[in-house]
Formats: structure tokens, C-alpha cells, sequence
């Protein structure tokens, strides 16, 4: 079997025409039978699918108690992040490769308690914890992200889930997610 993998790597090597090409396969080899470094998962992301794809099967979700903000390289290095670090890993990547995107909060709150949550929305796409998703409207995001963490749509008190874009949630400072 080893020879088998060293044989197909030489065989890749060999038939590169070009260094570029080299580093993609490579970076192909790494991405199916290794872990790719951060720039090498840049150099190989290209669409928003892509770059959910690579997030998702390198990064696993951890909750963040004390809501410690880390750069999205560091989440990547980490391997691991709380919703926040997901949407701001995808959002920098997807404005990297010029991919319009925002991170959006979306929450609930009964009383005086707040539950939300931050996922990266695109054209007629979302991506919640580095999974990809089809989406018609924000309000469609809104149901999806509902049923997926179990929240009705509507909560206990009927208050409904709302969205924010990030920016103008960090700009109130509500509450930490």
C-alpha cells in the first residue's frame, strides 16, 4: 500500500509542468490524506463550497465561555472555535478571494436571557459553525438556523429570532454570544 501511495505521489510530481502546479497537487495529496497549513488551504479554497468544505473538515466546534476573540489564521492553527471564530475564519477567507459575505448574528431572548448565534451569510448561501448552506433570504437562514440549534421559530414568549449584521451588534455591545 505504501509503495502504492509513494508511486502516486512520484507520478504526480514528475508530470507537474510547473511549479504552481506541483504546489496544488501537493496541496491536494495534504488536503485528502493530510492537514493543509493556512496558506496552503488559501492557495486551494475558491468558492464559497470550497472554503466550507476545508473549514469544516479542519475546524471543530468548541464553546467559548469566556469569549476569547482569536484571529482566523489562529482558529485554523487551533483546530478548533465557537461559532464566532467559524463565521470570522469564512468571512476573512471569503473577502480574501473577493467573495462577497458578512457575518450575521442571529438570537433569541426571553426575558433576560439572550442565546445567539454568528454565521457568515453570501449570495443565496450561509455557512453556520463551517457548514455550507443553500439560502433563498435572510429569513430563510433565520428558520434553518433555527431548527438547527432547536429553537422555534418563534420562542416561549413569542418573541421572534432576529438578525443583526455583526458590525452593528458589536457597535451596541448587547451581549457576548
Amino acid at each position: 500500500m505504501k509503495l502504492v501511495f509513494i508511486i502516486l505521489i512520484a507520478s504526480l510530481l514528475s508530470t507537474s509542468s510547473s511549479a504552481s502546479n506541483t504546489t496544488i497537487n501537493i496541496s491536494w495529496l495534504k488536503r485528502n490524506f493530510g492537514n493543509l497549513s493556512y496558506e496552503e488551504m488559501l492557495q486551494v479554497t475558491k468558492s464559497p463550497q470550497n472554503i466550507c468544505s476545508e473549514v469544516n473538515a479542519h475546524v471543530k466546534y468548541k464553546s467559548d465561555t469566556l469569549d476569547i476573540k482569536k484571529e482566523p489564521k489562529q482558529t485554523w492553527n487551533d483546530k478548533y472555535g465557537d461559532c464566532e471564530d467559524f463565521a470570522q475564519l469564512i468571512q476573512s477567507i471569503c473577502e480574501m478571494k473577493n467573495i462577497p459575505s458578512n457575518i450575521y448574528i442571529f438570537y433569541v431572548q426571553e426575558k433576560n436571557n439572550m442565546t445567539a448565534h454568528a454565521v457568515v451569510i453570501g449570495n443565496n448561501w450561509m455557512a453556520s459553525n463551517g457548514k455550507y448552506q443553500p439560502i433563498k433570504s435572510l429569513d430563510d437562514a433565520s428558520w434553518k438556523i433555527a431548527r438547527s440549534l432547536k429553537w422555534n421559530k418563534t420562542n416561549k414568549t413569542n418573541k421572534t429570532v432576529n438578525y443583526k449584521l455583526w458590525n452593528e451588534w458589536k457597535k451596541q455591545s448587547l451581549y457576548h454570544i
